[in-house]
């Protein structure tokens, strides 16, 4: 999201909201009220922020009490919720929501076809049509239910269009955040229980790259003053943190909750087939050892997905980790250049540079998103993904 937060931070940072005990100072011509809701919405958690970390003088760890760091904590998730924000985040929800809408139609059109099984033929003679629909309310016939079943195929057609349009959006604004994904691509990442949160970082360094360029513009108009210069520099030492605070919250979330849920999707899934092998070892009832094999067959095919799930959950789960890694020394530059102030030029050159820094630590290297090898796979990944993210099954 380009230029989101344009002169407003320039007027808050210069006293107007942040209290940072700055004097007011001439913006740019081109500084103004424009496209501020993100700004506007962060201003007082990135305020705190300044505040909590300038007492502590930017320590690498703090030595506060553990209220004070709990406090801290929920500061960091707030501004990083703030400033995630972006329509391709927007775009992805909704896209999420189209799908469930088409697995709800899917597990109708199951159920009217379970129905339309034992259901009558409809009535033939001369009964009227208004008597022949009273009767298909009371006792619904085979037609009512091809009916339904018709209404939803419809339904899904239409919101599978939908959805080739949001994603055709979505990829559009993966593109304006400096990641071009192909078609294929898009789908693997889609598919994964940690898209959201890549989109929301790519999000943020965005939004963070936006706000940095205010600081430099904003901070060479008030004539490279040492003191507003560190006001400046504060925040955006705080931008970084938050930054590392989210790569930190994905490498924990992959670790402690997806890698976690995939191992016992995985034990269980072991531990059901060993029972099936057992009893399809006994058993002679041919009907019963097609059941028993077919069982195996779907649970081989869990097993596969969950596998390559875990590998490529990995595969992002260090490539964000290599990203935190760089992001921590620019963290540790900038602290260490906030507690020293030694000259305003000094301070410039840095906000100057941090441009490349972002650049450099946001070209997320996304690991190679591949497609799907064939439908069955990609159902039984978005099953599972689906298990990660602690929704129920359809």
């Amino acid at each position: 999201m380009k230029n989101l937060l344009s002169a407003t931070l320039v007027a808050a940072t210069l006293g107007l909201g942040l209290g940072l005990g700055l004097a007011a100072a001439p913006a740019a011509a081109s500084d103004t009220l424009e496209n501020s809701q993100v700004w506007s919405e962060a201003e007082g958690s990135v305020s705190d922020l300044v505040e909590h970390r300038s007492e502590e003088d930017f320590a690498a760890e703090a030595s506060a009490s553990e209220a004070r760091q709990r406090r801290l904590d929920a500061l960091m998730a707030e501004a990083a919720d703030i400033l995630s924000t972006s329509e391709v985040v927007d775009e992805r929800a909704r896209l999420e929501t189209i799908r469930e809408q088409i697995r709800a139609a899917r597990n109708r059109i199951d159920d009217y076809r379970f129905k339309m099984a034992s259901a009558p033929e409809p009535a033939e003679g001369t009964m009227s049509a208004l008597m022949e629909r009273f009767t298909e309310i009371v006792r619904p016939t085979k037609d009512t239910y091809r009916e339904h079943i018709a209404s939803e195929k419809e339904e899904i057609a239409e919101l599978k269009t939908e959805a080739a349009e949001v994603k055709g959006a979505f990829a559009e604004g993966l593109r304006g955040l400096g990641v071009t994904l192909s078609d294929a691509q898009v789908e693997g990442l889609l598919s994964m229980a940690t898209a959201e949160d890549i989109v929301e970082i790519l999000a943020m360094v965005e939004n963070l790259k936006d706000i940095n360029t205010q600081l430099q513009r904003s901070t060479v108009n008030t004539g490279e003053s040492l003191e507003v210069a560190k006001r400046y520099y504060g925040i955006h030492t705080v931008m970084l943190e938050v930054a590392a605070f989210m790569h930190e919250e994905f490498v924990h979330k992959v670790n402690s909750t997806y890698l976690a849920k995939l191992r016992t999707i995985t034990q269980e899934t072991r531990t059901v087939q060993a029972e099936a092998r057992e009893m399809l070892r006994r058993e002679r009832d041919p009907g019963l050892r097609k059941v028993l094999e077919n069982n195996v067959k779907s649970q081989d095919l869990t097993l596969r997905t969950a596998a390559i799930y875990r590998d490529r959950l990995i595969e992002q789960r260090d490539s964000i980790r290599e990203a935190l890694s760089r992001l921590n020394n620019r963290v540790d530059v900038a602290r260490n250049t906030y507690r020293t102030a030694q000259l305003a030029s000094d301070l410039i050159n840095m906000l100057r540079s941090s441009d490349e820094s972002f650049e450099a630590i946001m070209k997320l290297d996304l690991p190679d998103l591949r497609p799907f090898e064939n439908l069955e796979l990609q159902r039984e990944f978005d099953r599972l993904t689906r298990e990660l993210e602690g929704a129920p099954s359809s």
